[in-house]
């Protein structure tokens, strides 16, 4: 809890302070104190009662509003924004807003709080991770689109978590993390941006994403299981080296996809994969009617697991792409029933330095 400067006056079991019936009984109660000596417990009494509400608000909106402070430093101004702040806060926790257009708050790294409203550019959310979570409680967007701006020229180390999307969404698209003012850097641990629960999400704009490992986790950057669904569009998301963990990891009818072919994008580090599909997930990056897509390779990075792998019912569907630059490691592993649809391409269409002797050798396809 933060500082909190009021505190309540004579509050002690001896407090030198006049009986309630007395207080209520004489006449200082309605005249005060009118000439002469003012008695000491009857004075304590009048200073007790009015710090004891002050110090009792003062500690609410401290309780709210949790790293703010509350200084006794006569600045009434602040005390009076951070009280607003405080009722509005528990305010929004309490209703959920029935969108009539598209909603839009704002994250800032360097100026955000997440005491403020985060609804305009002035007034950010200071963490990624606190933007979707208001989407998430207060929001029904009904058929509106809903869009979590993040200002760039910053890094965010956190771990997103996305477990459903806003009340009313319809499909992908519809919500949306996207940049302004330069490259968001996000850098996670076990997953940098962890998707399930039938969740939906595009990203839009300039992100470079990493992972670190972890023990137990995903260990993936962008990770969408259990029927959720991650697009990128536009070509400005870039994968950073996440040593330990898969660019892309799908699972359990999860599926990453290049919203229909609109989604160039770089690899510009390495980790144990760049697509890992498992469990009936899916991975599709594909040229459409938006014109050809390019995955641009910077920097020869490696992959020590294999640059593509499907198994046990995933499938990665890749056809009519362009990539730019080399990578090094494993090309492809299909196993399991896993499928990894290239459009016939050849097996040296994908990045790597080399193929596994028997990819297909547990009943896995490379087509």
């Amino acid at each position: 809890m933060a500082q909190n400067d009021f505190q309540p006056f004579a509050t002690g079991a001896t407090a030198n302070v006049v009986d309630l019936a007395t207080w209520l009984a004489g006449t200082t109660i309605t005249n005060g104190f009118v000439g002469g000596y003012a008695k000491s417990a009857e004075a304590n009494r009048a200073i007790r009662q009015a710090s004891f509400c002050a110090s009792g608000l003062s500690e609410w909106v401290n309780e709210q509003l949790v790293n703010v402070p509350i200084p006794d430093n006569g600045d009434r101004a602040n005390y009076v924004a951070n009280l607003d702040a405080a009722l509005r806060k528990l305010i929004m926790s309490l209703i959920r807003i029935k969108a009539t257009g598209a909603i839009v708050v704002y994250v800032s790294g360097s100026r955000g709080n997440d005491n403020n409203d985060g609804l305009t550019s002035a007034t950010p959310f200071q963490h990624i991770q606190h933007g979707i979570n208001y989407m998430l409680s207060n929001v029904d967007l009904g058929p509106y689109a809903a869009t979590v701006m993040i200002e760039g020229g910053q890094t965010y180390n956190e771990s997103l978590q996305l477990g459903s999307s806003p009340l009313g969404a319809l499909g992908l698209g519809q919500f949306q993390l996207q940049t302004f003012n330069g490259i968001v850097t996000v850098i996670g641990t076990g997953s940098t941006l962890n998707m399930s629960g039938g969740a939906q999400l595009l990203l839009n704009g300039n992100f470079q994403l990493s992972c670190v490992q972890a023990a137990g986790a995903p260990n993936g950057v962008i990770t969408p299981i259990s029927g959720s669904r991650c697009g990128t569009t536009g070509s400005g998301l870039t994968f950073g080296n996440s040593p330990g963990c898969y660019h892309i990891y799908t699972a359990g009818g999860g599926e990453f996809n290049n919203a229909s072919g609109q989604g160039s994008y770089t690899i510009a580090g390495g980790g144990l994969g760049h697509w890992r599909s498992v469990q009936s997930g899916d991975i599709v990056v594909q040229t459409g009617i938006y014109g050809q897509v390019s995955i641009n390779i910077t920097g020869t990075p490696n992959f020590t697991d294999s640059f593509a792998t499907a198994l046990n019912g995933g499938s990665v569907i890749v056809p009519n792409l362009v990539f730019t630059g080399p990578a090094t490691g494993y090309r492809y592993a299909a196993t399991g029933n896993g499928v990894i649809n290239t459009g016939n391409a050849g097996t040296t269409y994908l990045p790597g330095s080399a193929n596994y002797t028997t990819p297909l050798s547990s009943g896995g396809q490379y087509i």
